[in-house]
């Protein structure tokens, strides 16, 4: 199993930043950027929403997003999708299922 995390601000997150960002959640995470439009061709195939935001007397920007776990199997289809609050107890026997399927 190998969680990813994809950014929706290629802007601004590359290289390190980004890498040291993803690891923050767990050392295992590997961080994917790309173009903006390959960004955004990602974020609208998982119906993933996200704006910049520009708050009164901040000088830079928040990017307000769509905050869901997506669970692919090993041939990359999704299998599952984890909105925020869903019990831990749910998403672990959805990735057990996963770890247990015969490959191919």
């Amino acid at each position: 199993m190998q969680p990813i995390f994809v950014t929706l601000d290629p802007e601004r997150d590359r290289g390190q930043a980004l890498r040291d960002y993803a690891a923050g959640f767990d050392p295992r995470f590997v961080a994917l950027t790309g173009s903006t439009s390959e960004v955004q061709r990602v974020a609208t195939a998982y119906k993933v929403h996200s704006e910049k935001i520009r708050p009164p007397k901040v000088a830079t920007y928040l990017i307000d997003h769509t905050a869901f776990v997506f669970l692919l199997d090993r041939q990359g289809r999704l299998v599952a999708i984890f909105p925020p609050g869903t019990p831990p107890q749910r998403m672990e026997v959805l990735v057990r299922e996963q770890l247990a399927a015969p490959a191919g």
